[in-house]
């Protein structure tokens, strides 16, 4: 299985899965929800290149 969620989410759609999530109300089987998942991951792969930029010339000094 892919180690990202939009790769796992893509599997799980592939095998006919659906996954909705209470907490958000949110329905993932269509485009709308699909969208939300893409945006995220985006927003959380841009936090993790942020923080180890920071990091990084920390650990080099």
């Amino acid at each position: 299985m892919d180690e990202t969620f939009p790769g796992s989410f893509d599997e799980l759609n592939h095998l006919g899965t659906e996954f909705i999530s209470s907490g958000e109300q949110l329905d993932m089987g269509g485009a709308p929800g699909r969208a939300v998942v893409v945006i995220i991951s985006a927003s959380d792969e841009l936090e993790r290149s942020l923080i180890v930029e920071w990091i990084a010339p920390a650990e080099l000094s």
